[in-house]
C-alpha cells in the first residue's frame, strides 16, 4: 500500500504532464476520470463538464464538505488565420511578457499530441500573439507554454500548471485516502474554465450541483504574499482579493490543524488572507454557501518570473514548496 506521501506525489505527476487550457480540458479531465473508476469513487459530470466525485454517506446531522479545484491553466488559443499569420488571443491571466516577447509554446490536441512553437508580439492588435510553427497548426488550437512538466528538486516541485493540478491531486488523494472511512458526504469537485471568470464554479453554485448546506473548501495555489513564505506550511485561507471568507467554515480546518500540531510538532500551516487573486471560494459564497479554503503558496504565478504586469520579466514554471503540498494533503484528509 502506497504512503500518503507516495500517493499524493504519484497522482501530481501524472496530472503534471497533461496541458490544459481553459475551455480545454480533456486531457486532465480523463486522466481524473481514469483514476476515480480505478479506486472505484463515484461521479458524474454536469452539463458544463466540471466533474463531481463522492464519497461518504449522507447525514441529518453533519453537513457535507465540498473540496473544489480547477482543471484549466492560463494560455492561448489560435482564432483566425489573417492573411496567412495564425492568430491567437489570451485565455487567462497571461503573463504580459508573453505578449512582449518571442516566447516558446506548444499546441496541443485531445491525443495529447504536442507541437512545438513560438508566439512573438502583433504590432498590429498588442492584446493579441502570431503564431509561428513550421508545422501545421489548426485554427481552433490551445497553446500552452513550453516549459517542464514536473520536477522536484529539494523541497521544491517545479511544473507548468501547479495552479491548479495541485489542488487537483490532493482532492484526489483525499477521496482515495477516506474511501469507505466517513460518516460524512465529501465531494471533490473538478471545474473548468476558472481561469476566465470562475466559469465552471459559477454554474455549480448557482445550480445548487451541489447541496446547499456544504462547507466549501476551494484548495488552490496562490501567490507569495509578503505576510506568507513558501515551506511555512498550507495556507488556511481567511478570504481572497473578493471576499473573507466563514468562521464556522474555516474552524473546521483550524481545528484539524491544531490537532495534527499536537500530534507532529514538525506539522506547520500558515493563516492568511491571500489577496493576490479570487479562488473558486468567492463564487460558492456569493451564492450563499459557508466557504472556506486552503492554499499552496506558488511562486511564477501563471508561469511569471517575476510578476503578471511585468512585460519584461520572462516565463517560468510554477513552484510549490514540497512540504507545504504534503501538510495540505494532511490537513484535508
Amino acid at each position: 500500500m502506497k504512503t500518503v506521501k507516495e500517493l499524493s506525489l504519484g497522482l501530481l505527476s501524472e496530472l503534471a504532464i497533461l496541458p490544459s487550457v481553459p475551455f480545454y480540458e480533456s486531457l486532465i479531465q480523463a486522466k481524473i476520470c481514469k483514476i476515480l473508476n480505478q479506486y472505484s469513487i463515484s461521479y458524474f459530470f454536469d452539463s458544463f463538464g466540471n466533474i463531481i466525485a463522492e464519497i461518504g454517506q449522507e447525514s441529518d446531522h453533519i453537513d457535507p464538505i465540498a473540496f473544489v479545484a480547477h482543471m484549466d491553466h492560463p494560455g492561448f488559443e489560435i482564432e483566425r488565420n489573417l492573411d496567412g499569420k495564425l492568430i491567437a488571443f489570451p485565455k487567462g491571466g497571461i503573463p504580459q511578457f508573453s505578449l512582449n516577447h518571442e516566447t516558446k509554446m506548444f499546441s496541443f490536441n485531445e491525443l495529447g499530441e504536442r507541437i512545438r512553437c513560438t508566439i512573438s508580439p502583433n504590432s498590429e492588435n498588442p492584446k493579441t500573439v502570431i503564431v509561428n510553427s513550421e508545422d501545421l497548426i489548426e485554427i481552433g488550437a490551445p497553446l500552452t507554454f513550453d516549459l517542464i512538466d514536473f520536477q522536484i528538486k529539494g523541497d521544491k516541485i517545479s511544473m507548468r500548471s501547479a495552479d491548479d493540478f495541485a489542488g487537483c491531486a490532493a482532492i484526489l488523494t483525499n477521496l482515495i485516502e477516506n474511501l469507505g472511512k466517513v460518516e460524512r458526504k465529501i465531494f471533490g469537485v473538478f471545474t473548468r474554465a476558472e481561469e476566465v471568470g470562475l466559469i465552471g464554479a459559477r454554474l455549480i453554485a448557482r445550480d445548487e450541483i451541489i447541496p446547499k448546506n456544504s462547507i466549501v473548501v476551494s484548495v488552490e495555489t496562490s501567490s507569495v504574499i509578503p505576510v506568507i513564505k513558501q515551506g511555512n506550511g498550507p495556507v488556511i485561507r481567511t478570504g481572497d482579493a473578493t471576499y473573507t471568507f466563514n468562521s464556522f467554515a474555516e474552524n473546521l480546518l483550524r481545528v484539524a490543524a491544531n490537532q495534527l500540531k499536537d500530534r507532529d510538532e514538525s506539522f506547520m500551516f500558515q493563516r492568511s488572507l491571500m489577496s493576490a487573486g479570487t479562488c473558486e471560494a468567492s463564487a460558492f459564497a456569493a451564492n450563499g454557501y459557508l466557504t472556506t479554503g486552503i492554499a499552496f503558496p506558488l511562486g511564477h504565478w501563471h508561469n511569471a518570473k517575476t510578476n503578471i504586469p511585468d512585460i519584461n520579466g520572462g516565463i517560468d514554471a510554477e513552484n510549490i514548496s514540497l512540504n507545504d503540498f504534503l501538510n495540505g494533503v494532511l490537513l484535508m484528509i
